[in-house]
């Protein structure tokens, strides 16, 4: 990493027309010169603790390996036919609670998963494919369980022989008890209208 950034920063001095001390070691160092350009020197040290900062940073975060959790998904889906629906359904549910109105709702905190939530009346049988996605994440702990259920149901469709839904990570979860969505949410058929049905 460090190679790569001094490697960088030369570059850009030479470009620059600055003189450059390069040595193998720093022992056998030739006296630094004065940096005749200001910018360059900010330029240097820009990219030399820039690269350093970088590459803390993905090293404190792990990222989802969304092709190893698709196949794990993949593999719940050929052992019980029935789970990829349910999958759908879930994925859905857990966003088909969003409000307009106040903009509370949806997949947004993987809310679906807690009570009371799961305990809505259109919720029922849903907590079997919440069940199956806490073995998933507890394999996968950088995945959040509001993009593990959205994505079971990409996968779903798609292992069905639906289209390719694009995804993209970036849910966050709460806690049980938090942004509890209040029941009948879900549109519902028998309303008669879309202003009635979706509030």
């Amino acid at each position: 990493m460090f190679r790569q950034a001094f490697s960088r920063a030369s570059r850009v001095a030479a470009r620059a027309g600055a003189p450059l001390a390069v040595a193998r070691s720093m022992t056998v160092a030739a006296p630094r010169r004065p940096v005749s350009n200001n910018a360059t020197a900010l330029t240097v040290a820009f990219l030399l603790t820039t690269g350093a900062s970088v590459s803390l940073l993905h090293a404190k975060e792990k990222k989802a390996n969304l092709a190893k959790i698709r196949q794990e998904i993949v593999d719940l889906i050929d052992d019980d036919a029935a789970i990829g629906p349910t999958f759908v359904r879930l994925a859905w549910h857990s966003s088909g609670s969003y409000s307009k109105k106040d903009k509370s709702g949806g997949s947004q905190g993987g809310t679906i998963r807690h009570k009371p939530e799961s305990d809505h009346g259109g919720n029922a049988g849903l907590d079997i494919a919440v069940a199956r996605l806490e073995a998933i994440k507890a394999r996968h702990p950088e995945i959040t369980f509001a993009d593990l259920i959205v994505f079971s149901g990409i996968v779903a469709i798609a292992e069905m022989g639906g289209p390719e839904v694009p995804f993209r990570v970036g849910r966050k979860d709460v806690k049980a008890g938090e942004l509890v969505t209040p029941d009948g949410r879900l549109p519902d058929a028998d309303k008669g209208s879309k202003p009635a049905t979706i509030n």
